[in-house]
């Protein structure tokens, strides 16, 4: 058996899904002064597809933390991931946002830039932190995450499965008394146009796009080829392995055969 070695499809769909509460927020973030940290949370399963270059054109020199969410779910190991957000001049923290030692890690990592920071209001204004990213990443997850951790006050963002929950940017919320540490939750702000359909069908399927924008056949296919891919390079090339054996008795490309 040989897997496809790139995926195409003839199927043509819309590939901009910035929404008019989006474009709402993005005037609201770039009114926001003083914003001392920008924490952008991408999935780990999707480091470079869940990045967003508008914020790096809003905030140029503000510095940055990545979170990569659903860490026990990704391929990439925490090096490599590190290693991305070095080369775009960020610091890196991974983890499941659920989990309140991902959010120990995330309150060590922001108490360790506040005493870094070069500011002098910072000792009676605080630090004030926006954090940004696609649509259902997990903003309002780990917010509340670091409000009970860092405050003991439970979380009271509205979270969901689903991209779109949070649609207006809040005022700033307390995630740490000691020091004063301040977040600003935006809603999820989608790429203005997706360059590729690989990009969109990734999107889709870790949760950033609606899957009721794509077609879940399209979907379905680009999930075969990609397990297809990752069998060849990490499981034994037998076709006749665990990955089918509960749907059909031989490995294919053609996902009208699978389904």
């Amino acid at each position: 058996f040989v897997a496809r070695n790139a995926f195409n499809s003839a199927t043509s769909i819309a590939k901009t899904f910035t929404f008019k509460h989006q474009n709402v927020a993005l005037k609201r973030m770039a009114d926001v002064n003083a914003i001392d940290l920008i924490m952008e949370i991408r999935d780990a399963r999707a480091p470079l597809s869940s990045s967003n270059p508008i914020f790096d054109k809003m905030y140029p020199s503000i510095p940055r933390l990545h979170v990569f969410s659903k860490f026990e779910r990704s391929i990439y190991s925490e090096k490599q991931l590190a290693d991305l957000s070095a080369k775009q001049n960020a610091e890196c923290v991974v983890g499941d946002l659920r989990d309140d030692r991902s959010h120990r890690a995330i309150i060590k990592r922001l108490v360790n830039k506040y005493n870094t920071l070069d500011n002098p209001y910072l000792s009676y204004m605080g630090m004030n932190v926006m954090v940004v990213g696609l649509p259902n990443v997990g903003k309002s997850t780990v917010i509340n995450g670091l409000r009970s951790r860092g405050t003991n006050n439970k979380g009271y963002l509205r979270v969901g499965n689903s991209p779109g929950i949070t649609r207006k940017m809040t005022g700033m919320i307390t995630i740490s008394n000691d020091p004063e540490i301040y977040a600003y939750d935006t809603p999820g702000v989608a790429l203005p146009a997706v360059l590729d359909l690989e990009t969109l069908l990734i999107l889709t399927i870790v949760g950033c796009i609606s899957d009721s924008s794509v077609d879940p056949i399209l979907t379905a296919d680009y999930l075969l080829y990609t397990m297809n891919l990752q069998r060849n390079n990490l499981r034994e090339k037998n076709d006749n392995d665990s990955w089918y054996s509960k749907f059909m008795k031989s490995c294919t490309n053609n996902i009208s055969e699978l389904l």
